[in-house]
């Protein structure tokens, strides 16, 4: 009686089931690899991406200068009024708020090695906060070139949209 060809080739059929095995154990060691990569680089890319939240808000009112906030072609413009024109106005955020934006921004004292015309300037900032949102904004000061800011942000500013409940259209406070 004649025996047929193995189909895998010269070797014993143990040996054969045996690579199989080890083939697909390699291949299945390599596949949980690369996930733990993968879901560990999506961890620490969301990680990175995560900001803090708003900058803390003093109770009182601003009072450093006058704040205003003027619609400007369907976008809100913080206009500051300072004292002379070497003060500077800084925009540090703006974040999403219960029914609109909230601003932050810094005025910048003028630089003391230079000599200001003491003269009443207005201050534009345009924001990207569109004329259909209401928008708040908070403000504080600090020197022109403070890098660790103490003063807390303050309430300088407000324009507040229709809704159901005020009816009364733009409201600029």
């Amino acid at each position: 009686m004649r025996s047929m060809p193995s189909p895998h080739g010269n070797r014993p059929l143990g040996d054969s089931l045996s690579a199989s095995f080890s083939h697909c154990l390699l291949f299945a060691v390599k596949r949980l690899a690369l996930a733990a990569m993968l879901t560990a680089g999506a961890v620490a890319l969301t990680g990175c991406y995560s900001r803090p939240g708003p900058p803390d808000v003093a109770e009182e009112q601003f009072s450093a200068a006058q704040i205003t906030v003027e619609p400007v072609n369907g976008q809100y413009v913080v206009v500051a009024q300072v004292g002379s024109p070497g003060y500077a106005l800084v925009l540090d955020s703006t974040w999403d708020a219960y029914r609109g934006k909230h601003v932050y921004v810094t005025i910048r004292r003028p630089d003391p090695r230079f000599t200001y015309a003491q003269v009443v300037t207005d201050l534009r900032l345009l924001t990207a906060v569109e004329t259909k949102e209401s928008i708040t904004v908070f403000a504080r000061t600090a020197e022109r070139d403070e890098e660790d800011i103490e003063d807390e942000y303050r309430m300088a500013a407000q324009a507040l949209v229709a809704t159901p409940q005020n009816s009364e259209g733009l409201i600029v406070k």
